[in-house]
């Protein structure tokens, strides 16, 4: 069972939901079927002592099927019940928390069923409360469209001839699309920034053209994400950035947390390329994005922080040297991280933290405690041993450490990018161990390879060494 469809969902469900599941298990509404509410009371008593309750099939089935020998296609049958409605709770559970949906599913089922009085009623109260909303994303036009379209189709069966709601319908639609499609492309754009992906948007120009002529203060979510856009596809993408930062600042309340991560990670994007382009005042850019998110919780999903974030913000937080800073944020934040992750995340970002204050033996310890199968956690960490063994002057070790890490490149699938990120830095470390025998000029002319080589990790410190020599 511990690899079933139900166990998997099962095991994801807070103790608010598990609750709340019970109530629907039990409604003859949702279901009639004894077994499917005894095999949830038994699941129920497994989530709260999951290591003394075994949960294998056999061990389960008497549970369920007091008088009955085993038999494996009643149980497989009963866990499908429950599965089947664990997914409706789930599908009303989302339905039930956007009332503006709800009311257009009442609209809609009021127009079919001819209550004029009481469509005209239910109408006129969305309307009010969507436009009483502060937000004025995607959601806002899309709903909008419904109610509108729910208007014509109302006008056009009482009254011959008359069109009331077709403009605006045809109108928020149009600012739906927009708005969606802006936002798909300047998805797209980011992951062709970051090297990972070949897809080319495809954006229209008389969209582009027709987006240059449109009042834009009338419409932030349209403003916001045309600029968001634009400092991922211009030449010149600065004032567009510079905009967009305004904007972000103006109309705080427009967006729900999701959309301003994929916002925020946008604008991240854009000075990530900056940083990786050498211009340094984009970290401070990046960290102060970061910090802004943070204060807003916006980078927090279901209570989680991804370590992916995590990292970032530790690694633009040292490079601008914010040390007393990112040192409260690893404890801080540390909570908030995947369980399955937390451990080693946590001591890996805080080694960093001892490197970049040049405490290199309490890194190399804290180094040693990241036990992960996390492929990224084992490239960087070999990274880091690489630039501690340096610093130290240990290059015997760092001659070994560099031939194992190659190895493991070549030997390890699936990872993309990341091989030739590292194999250059790989390459350009061991030139590192060669810097006596050259002279100025070599130097110069290695250095200048570095910066102009795309995707090398731990750039600026290969340089800076050269420099230092």
């Amino acid at each position: 069972m511990h690899s079933s469809r139900l166990l998997i969902i099962f095991q994801q469900l807070s103790i608010k939901e598990i609750r709340a599941l019970d109530k629907f298990v039990n409604s003859p509404f949702h279901n009639q079927r004894k077994d499917v509410v005894l095999l949830f009371d038994y699941l129920k008593q497994w989530r709260q002592n999951e290591a003394n309750t075994p949960i294998d099939k056999p061990a389960v089935f008497p549970k369920v099927f007091s008088d009955l020998a085993y038999e494996e296609k009643k149980i497989r049958y009963t866990m499908s019940f429950l599965y089947q409605l664990v997914k409706d709770f789930l599908a009303i559970q989302s339905f039930q928390s956007n009332k503006i949906d709800q009311q257009i599913a009442v609209i809609q089922s009021f127009r079919q069923k001819g209550v004029n009085k009481l469509f005209e009623q239910e109408l006129k109260l969305t309307n009010a409360l969507l436009e009483k909303s502060t937000l004025r994303h995607q959601d806002y036009y899309f709903q909008n469209y419904q109610l509108q379209n729910e208007q014509y189709l109302y006008t056009t069966s009482q009254t011959r001839g008359k069109t009331a709601g077709l403009v605006e319908y045809a109108t928020h639609l149009d600012h739906f699309f927009i708005i969606n499609k802006l936002r798909q492309n300047a998805r797209a754009l980011s992951h062709k920034t970051l090297d990972t992906s070949e897809f080319e948007p495809d954006f229209s120009k008389e969209i582009l053209n027709y987006l240059r002529q449109f009042d834009l203060d009338k419409h932030p979510a349209i403003a916001i994400y045309f600029h968001c856009y634009q400092i991922l596809a211009a030449e010149n993408a600065l004032p567009y950035f510079r905009k967009l930062r305004e904007l972000m600042s103006l109309h705080p309340l427009s967006f729900p947390p999701r959309e301003w991560q994929d916002i925020y990670t946008f604008a991240l994007n854009y000075c990530i390329k900056r940083l990786n382009a050498q211009e340094r005042a984009f970290g401070q850019e990046a960290f102060e994005l970061y910090k802004e998110g943070l204060k807003q919780g916006i980078f927090l999903e279901n209570g989680i922080l991804s370590r992916f974030n995590y990292k970032n913000i530790v690694a633009l937080g040292l490079g601008v040297k914010a040390f007393d800073w990112v040192k409260q944020f690893l404890e801080t934040y540390r909570p908030f991280l995947e369980k399955k992750y937390q451990e080693s995340t946590y001591f890996y970002n805080l080694a960093m933290l001892h490197y970049r204050t040049e405490n290199f033996d309490e890194a190399m310890v804290l180094l040693q405690k990241v036990k992960s199968k996390d492929v990224l956690n084992n490239l960087d960490t070999r990274r880091i041993l690489a630039c501690i063994y340096y610093d130290k002057g240990e290059f015997d070790a760092l001659h070994s450490l560099l031939d194992s890490f190659q190895n493991y490149l070549y030997r390890k699938k699936g990872l993309g990018y990341h091989r030739r990120v590292y194999l250059n830095f790989i390459k350009y470390a061991r030139k590192l161990l060669q810097l006596e025998g050259m002279n100025a000029a070599q130097k110069l002319a290695l250095k200048k390879e570095i910066s102009g080589t795309r995707n090398v990790a731990e750039k600026q410190w290969l340089m800076e060494r050269i420099g230092a020599n």
